[in-house]
């Protein structure tokens, strides 16, 4: 169930503004797809933020299939959800990983592969019915699946190092990487902490 106590756009721009030196993002309502409570925009240079967001203490969806909770555990206070979720896509703009060129190129090697099975699979099936749509759809498909384990292991590398970079590269396949919204959700609720009396004077203002 939604908050009943909400800060204004206004109020969200305000206190995002410090950290940014210029072009701070500007803030909007939008009831984002997946009920997502938030969403950085890098190239309209917007935060989207949900009208309506819940009180639970959410963990975050990556890559559309990856899944995390976040380590610093915070119990929401009504009205508080909206800071902390700006904060998170403040992060956004703010903490970029670097990616590593072998990914760049494997990933290059798994959209050709995904292309030539699509081209073959419908000279197979003699049809051309597949809309644009479709195809990125099986490439991005294609892709995700043919990438467990195309990463190569690195000499001496254990079991669970090994698999956190495949997963990491997984999830950037998909559009995020999963190290770096952990750092951004971190980085949001240490904030979040640190700024928690200003919120709440805020909110009593309101």
């Amino acid at each position: 169930m939604a908050s009943t106590l909400r800060p204004t756009i206004e109020v969200l721009e305000e206190f995002a503004k410090p950290y940014f030196k210029k072009d701070c993002p500007a803030v909007e309502w939008k009831k984002l797809k997946n009920n997502w409570c938030g969403l950085a925009c890098f190239d309209k240079n917007r935060i989207f933020l949900h009208p309506n967001m819940g009180l639970k203490d959410l963990g975050c969806i990556v890559g559309g299939d990856a899944f995390y909770v976040a380590d610093i555990k915070v119990k929401l206070r009504p009205g508080e959800q909206y800071f902390l979720t700006l904060l998170h896509e403040v992060a956004h703009f703010r903490i970029k990983k670097k990616v590593p060129l072998e990914w760049v190129r494997l990933k290059k090697q798994l959209e050709k592969d995904a292309k030539d099975q699509l081209r073959m699979e419908k000279v197979a099936w003699k049809t051309k019915l597949m809309t644009p749509k479709d195809k990125q759809r099986y490439i991005k498909e294609k892709m995700h699946y043919d990438s467990w384990g195309a990463l190569k292991r690195k000499t001496k590398e254990s079991d669970d190092c090994y698999y956190g970079r495949c997963e990491n590269f997984r999830s950037w396949l998909m559009g995020d990487m999963i190290s770096e919204h952990i750092a951004v959700e971190r980085w949001a609720r240490e904030e979040f902490k640190r700024r928690r009396k200003e919120i709440q004077k805020i909110l009593t203002a309101a």
